[in-house]
């Protein structure tokens, strides 16, 4: 006991030690006064180059995010696998149910392998094309049951849309066409047939799984609104960033509040905005959450002619700036006029499709 004590007292006293010790503290000392003279000859940022030097490094970190989470989204090397959906010759309610348990049967046994594993499944043997399409159907079937009555609204719809184009559905009251949107945007699916949006068949997601792709693939803008009261226009927007994933072409808030043009109103809130202004603002909430389709049901529907046109230039130029999808339903015909391509839906079937090779500016339609 008596030997060790006296040895480490040895050590403390022993001059190497004691000189090594200096010289860390000497370097320690130097590193601190370096830092601090760095700090010192920098010079003082104004607020702009603050947010925007904050801006940067916000984007550098998105941007990261994104390559990693493009990874995990990869489809490009996917198998398809065929599943037997077997036709169902009944009519009626009993019909009707016997295709909702065979649906039931497939989702609970493929949903996870279609959003989770990337799997493609197929009821009718099609493998869709996610480099060339946005959206592909194949024999799609929706039927509705009020009480003991069975309504079929989609009678086996076979349809392509093109990625990256503005599309137009128009149809009669009654035709289908809001049964159609709501089923390639997730909202609904069809009772059988495949429905692949960017690549996953929504006609076999399970009720959470197609909460998921909602949020991380689709925007929608709707004839109402749906801005929360007490919260400002940048952060309405901010409630589409958070459901975000971020992609190596995601837009800034500042960015999609430049594009509909109120950079100005941002700090505003919906009581003191006008029904083109909250509008405008819906818009920028579907655009921060970086969907790959931009859904819209009647989105002028609520607007006058002035306000009416300036949405549709602000959704045409998402569409040309930032290569979306952009899919909207509407029941003035003029409209149809802006449009790449015009889906006709009468009684439940693809009435007409035109690919429009000259589109033209909102400006330039009739409104009446």
């Amino acid at each position: 006991m008596t030997s060790t004590n006296s040895n480490n007292g040895s050590d403390k006293n022993n001059p190497d030690n004691i000189k090594s010790k200096a010289k860390v503290n000497n370097k320690k000392a130097n590193a601190k006064k370096s830092k601090k003279d760095n700090v010192e000859w920098l010079p003082e940022l104004t607020k702009d180059e603050r947010a925007a030097e904050k801006q940067a490094r916000a984007k550098e970190k998105m941007l990261a995010k994104a390559k990693k989470y493009a990874a995990k989204k990869d489809l490009s090397n996917r198998v398809l696998k065929v599943v037997d959906f077997p036709e169902v010759n009944e009519t009626g309610l009993k019909g009707y149910k016997t295709r909702i348990k065979l649906q039931k049967q497939l989702t609970s046994k493929y949903s996870k392998d279609i959003l989770v594993n990337k799997d493609i499944i197929s009821t009718t043997g099609n493998q869709p094309d996610t480099n060339k399409y946005a959206i592909e159907l194949y024999g799609a079937k929706k039927w509705y049951t009020n009480g003991d009555m069975v309504t079929q609204i989609l009678k086996g719809v076979d349809l392509k849309i093109e990625k990256s184009k503005f599309i137009v559905i128009l149809g009669p009251s009654g035709s289908g066409k809001t049964t159609l949107l709501n089923s390639i945007s997730g909202l609904d699916k069809v009772t059988s047939g495949d429905v692949f949006s960017v690549g996953y068949n929504l006609t076999l997601l399970k009720d959470s799984h197609l909460t998921k792709f909602r949020r991380e693939n689709v925007g929608f803008i709707f004839q109402q609104y749906n801005l929360l009261s007490n919260l400002t226009a940048r952060e309405n927007a901010e409630v589409g960033e958070n459901l975000s994933v971020p992609t190596e072409n995601s837009m800034s808030i500042e960015e999609i509040f430049e594009t509909i043009g109120m950079k100005e109103q941002m700090n505003k809130y919906p009581h003191q905005m006008s029904g083109g202004q909250q509008q405008r603002v819906s818009i920028a909430r579907a655009l921060a959450k970086n969907p790959e389709i931009l859904f819209g049901d009647e989105p002028t529907g609520a607007l006058d002619e002035e306000m009416g046109r300036k949405v549709l230039e602000i959704l045409l130029e998402v569409k040309n700036r930032f290569k979306t999808t952009v899919i909207i339903v509407t029941h003035n015909p003029n409209i149809a006029e802006i449009g790449d391509t015009v889906i006709h839906v009468r009684n439940g079937l693809i009435d007409q499709l035109t690919n429009n090779p000259n589109p033209k500016k909102p400006s330039e339609i009739d409104w009446s």
